[in-house]
C-alpha cells in the first residue's frame, strides 16, 4: 500500500518541528546567540523539509523492504 501525499507531508512537518528544535539547541550550544541559532535553524529547516519530502515520495514508489499481507478470499 502506498502513502498519500498528505501523509508524506504530515510526516515531513512533524519531523521538521522535532529536527528544527534539535538543530536550534545544537547551534545555540555552540554559538550562545539566540538570533543566530534561530536564523540558521529556520533556513536549515526549509531545505531539509524539501529533501525529506522528496525522499518520502521516492521511497513510496520502491517496493524493496515492504511487508506484503496475503489476503485469503472465500
Amino acid at each position: 500500500m502506498k502513502e498519500t501525499t498528505k501523509r508524506s507531508f504530515a510526516k515531513t512537518i512533524i519531523w521538521r518541528i522535532i529536527g528544527t528544535f534539535i538543530t536550534w539547541a545544537v547551534v545555540y550550544s555552540f554559538t550562545g546567540e539566540l538570533s543566530k541559532s534561530t536564523n540558521i535553524s529556520l533556513i536549515v529547516a526549509v531545505f531539509l523539509a524539501v529533501g525529506y519530502y522528496i525522499n518520502e515520495r521516492v521511497w513510496n514508489n520502491i517496493e524493496w523492504g515492504r511487508a506484503h499481507s496475503r489476503r485469503h478470499s472465500k
